[in-house]
């Protein structure tokens, strides 16, 4: 379970898009940033200096981080299980993931809208519960909170889970 918090040093961004936060307040880290085509080959031009990558699930896990930011991104995944392995197999000690909070979204949650996203850019929404018993079937949670009221985005913190012996 969570220990000590230990002072970052590195940080990967999946899903980073423009690089806004890592450029504009991560910038004393190193910083690997993953994003998808065509962004990537705009970010490489863009910010020559910084470290990308092709964004690929499938990749070896042999990249390490203190932290994994992952905001904004796993609602826009057919399979976000791909993702939470993918993010497994990162040696880092620390994940944060945000995603809209379902219930926030829409005004009338209380008479129980299932239906799917409004926002034609997603796939998925997850309401409160949803979402912490979701990430915590992967990953050891210690925070998850609304953290942009305006935006209706929830953040979970979390550790990876250590492996289980078979």
């Amino acid at each position: 379970m969570h220990q000590k918090f230990v002072p970052l040093k590195s940080i990967i961004d999946i899903g980073c898009g423009s690089a806004y936060k890592l450029i504009k307040y991560l910038g004393q880290y190193d910083t690997l940033g993953l994003e998808l085509s065509p962004t990537y080959e705009w970010l490489m031009e863009k910010y020559p200096s910084r470290r990308w990558m092709k964004s690929d699930f499938k990749l070896p896990g042999n990249i390490s981080a203190d932290l994994v930011l992952c905001a904004d991104v796993i609602e826009h995944l057919r399979d976000p299980d791909e993702l939470l392995a993918f993010i497994k197999r990162i040696n880092c000690q620390y994940i944060i993931f945000s995603t809209p909070r379902r219930e926030m979204l829409y005004r009338f949650w209380n008479r129980g809208y299932w239906g799917p996203p409004k926002n034609k850019h997603h796939i998925r929404e997850w309401s409160f519960s949803e979402f912490y018993q979701y990430i915590s079937q992967s990953f050891d949670v210690f925070l998850h909170s609304i953290t942009n009221r305006e935006q209706k985005t929830q953040m979970v913190v979390c550790e990876n889970k250590p492996l289980q012996s078979q």
